[in-house]
């Protein structure tokens, strides 16, 4: 990565400091783009509560919006019209982290737009679990400190800039597969920036989160049978089995327990410790070795078993075999604003370290010492008809700026 960015981090919006969590994915994003002009937004700049309720975007949003792109890239959203400009405040607002390359003709070099987390999903357990389409009941004890988190998803959104735009495709499945290569470029990139701090529990997590949610979003999905070596890509079979290998591992289950496509579904859906158990004496009976002709239907039906097993079953065993192990791991996300004496400081090294300290002291000293513990137990309520965002829309027609 290019070491460009030495200052102090910017602030986005004078009235909404930037937190230490997004100073560290701000200055990841920006060591790993190429494309020096970037336009951070923040999602909590936008009124959510007029969305939720109207189902439009606040109208001064718009205004907002255009503010806080100029404010960084002068002039740079002439080139949007207000529609445009509405769905962007949209996408901040509902789809967490993101990064968009453009380029126009009229100007020189290409720019980006780059989503922040927000306060709403900038901890492991509010943004996790939609990364891998589980509650986070089921997902307890997510591996890692948070800054890592930080990290990974700053370079795996600097990595979207680098990227060239979005081009033509003969059909649907193409353009699918192309997005699901830029997203399995961004995802290696920050794999191996966690392997080389050591992080290999977070690593495995966020591959078997990608085969869990594969089913629901394909185009996250290729890291989680293609793996971490950089070069290989994906094709258009690797996204049919994603979308479609949940079916097959369902009709095979169904089968051989003599139960109808609605038993398949609820136990899987219910149940899943226990459907995947006959997933894996499946697999290893051969069930599957002739599922379909894609080669990679197989494959996806391993990683989602292995999935299962490593993230699900693995760790509620854990927690039974140590009913009185220390919650530290599933700290809720306090707000340090309401606690006493809590100024955080987060140190990224260039070698192997990161740290957070809280008050002059590590973060579970703090949270142990000062935390309410109704705050320290406060979990985000999490609306599984939601999906991280597929960062379709990751470029713009080259043209004529756009209306105001």
């Amino acid at each position: 990565m290019n070491q460009k960015q030495d200052a102090p981090p910017e602030q986005i919006d004078p009235a909404r400091p930037m937190s230490a969590r997004d100073q560290v994915y701000v200055r990841l994003v920006r060591e790993t783009s190429d494309v020096s002009d970037i336009a951070f937004i923040n999602p909590d700049a936008f009124n959510a509560l007029h969305l939720k309720q109207n189902g439009t975007v606040d109208p001064a949003d718009i205004d907002t919006m255009r503010r806080t792109i100029d404010a960084q890239i002068p002039g740079r959203s002439s080139h949007f019209t207000d529609a445009q400009i509405a769905r962007l405040v949209e996408s901040s607002l509902e789809n967490g982290p993101f990064a968009r390359r453009y380029e126009f003709s009229e100007e020189q070099t290409p720019f980006a737009i780059v989503n922040l987390q927000g306060t709403d999903l900038d901890h492991r357990d509010e943004y996790m679990p939609l990364v891998a389409d589980r509650g986070l009941e089921v997902l307890a004890d997510i591996p890692g400190e948070d800054v890592y988190w930080d990290g990974f998803w700053g370079i795996h959104e600097g990595t979207h800039p680098n990227q060239p735009v979005f081009g033509e495709h003969q059909t649907p499945d193409e353009s699918n597969a192309d997005i699901m290569n830029r997203e399995l470029e961004a995802d290696r990139a920050g794999l191996a920036w966690l392997r080389a701090k050591g992080q290999d529990d977070m690593a495995q997590a966020l591959i078997d989160f990608r085969a869990l949610s594969a089913s629901v979003d394909p185009m996250h999905a290729g890291i989680a049978v293609l793996g971490e070596t950089p070069g290989t890509q994906t094709g258009t079979e690797v996204y049919q089995a994603a979308a479609k290998f949940e079916g097959a591992m369902d009709f095979v289950v169904g089968q051989d327990l003599g139960l109808s496509d609605a038993d398949v579904t609820q136990m899987r859906l219910l149940r899943e410790e226990e459907y995947a158990t006959h997933v894996n004496r499946l697999l290893g009976e051969g069930a599957y070795d002739n599922v379909d002709t894609n080669p990679y239907m197989r494959e996806f039906i391993e990683a989602y078993a292995g999935a299962v097993q490593r993230q699900i079953i693995d760790r509620r065993v854990a927690r039974e075999l140590n009913p009185d192990a220390p919650e530290s791991e599933n700290i809720k996300k306090a707000e340090t604003a309401a606690i006493e004496g809590g100024t955080p400081v987060v140190t990224l090294a260039e070698g192997d370290q990161a740290t957070l300290t809280i008050g002059g002291v590590s973060a579970p000293q703090f949270f142990a010492a000062k935390a309410d513990p109704a705050l320290a137990e406060r979990t985000a309520a999490l609306d599984l008809t939601e999906r991280p965002a597929q960062e379709a829309e990751l470029t713009a027609q080259a043209g004529s700026p756009a209306p105001r």
